[in-house]
């Protein structure tokens, strides 16, 4: 219960900020990552498993929401869908363990510069309050991982703003300014576009791009991109110790007996 109460708070700034980055209302995030929580919870195969909005296809699906609408989103996203489920079937998914770490670590921070150039036309034409409350903003989320990592820290730098701008009746853009919010969910259908081969040919690329991070998911494989992003280079010293000892112990423990008669054979004074 406490598990799922963090990540639904966690996934509701992150919903919004994707939805920023796509081009569309706050509303379609949120509805989006409700829907696929429920669904991936319900027929997933991994137990304890959540899935959300991702910043790689908000990125990949910005030019199409902008230039042809919502619909052609759906489209796209429903078309990538079905590849991914392609893909999957293949086992596409373990060829991802050939990749290079170097290329992984190459693709997170281009995706992390991709999302900050996103950003920053939000800090364009704003209030000047805005901008040292960014700044506060980036040093609790710096800060408050040394204090804990019970609750995300982008959650409580949201909160603690938030509470603060509400408090001091600071007059600050709003996720409200971006559109209203509906009181109903919305009504499943087909998406509004036409069914032709045009169509088809114009979701195709953004279709293929975006289930491109889904293998490396499936692969089980750290996502660097995540809430625990660096947890292994930030992990306390006492236990990199610990596993450090027990990768030798299990190292010799599966050590051949080939291996130990060469090493005796060594150790032999001639």
């Amino acid at each position: 219960m406490l598990a799922g109460l963090v990540v639904a708070l966690a996934l509701i700034p992150e919903a919004i900020s994707f939805s920023i980055i796509a081009g569309v209302d706050p509303s379609v995030g949120l509805f989006a990552s409700f829907t696929m929580a429920v669904t991936i919870a319900v027929v997933g195969g991994r137990p304890a498993m959540i899935s959300a909005a991702t910043g790689a296809i908000a990125l990949v699906v910005a030019p199409l929401a902008r230039e042809h609408g919502l619909g052609h989103l759906i489209a796209a996203v429903i078309l990538g869908g079905l590849l991914q489920i392609i893909l999957g079937g293949l086992g596409v998914a373990r060829l991802m363990r050939f990749v290079p770490r170097s290329v992984m670590v190459g693709f997170v921070n281009a995706l992390a510069i991709l999302i900050f150039m996103a950003q920053v036309p939000e800090l364009r034409d704003v209030p000047w309050p805005v901008y040292p409350l960014v700044v506060g903003g980036l040093v609790l989320m710096v800060l408050f991982p040394r204090v804990s990592k019970a609750v995300p820290a982008p959650l409580v730098s949201i909160v603690i703003l938030t509470a603060l701008t509400i408090g001091a009746g600071i007059a600050v853009p709003t996720v409200g300014d971006k559109g209203a919010l509906p009181s109903s969910l919305p009504t499943p259908g087909p998406p509004d576009v036409p069914f032709t081969f045009d169509t088809l040919a114009l979701l195709a690329p953004y279709a293929h791009a975006a289930p491109a991070p889904g293998p490396r998911r499936a692969t089980g494989r750290p996502d660097r991109s995540g809430p625990h992003a660096g947890a292994e280079h930030g992990a306390a010293p006492h236990r990199r110790h610990t596993r450090h000892l027990v990768g030798r112990a299990g190292a010799a423990h599966a050590r051949h007996p080939a291996d130990d008669a060469q090493d005796r054979h060594r150790a032999r004074p001639p």
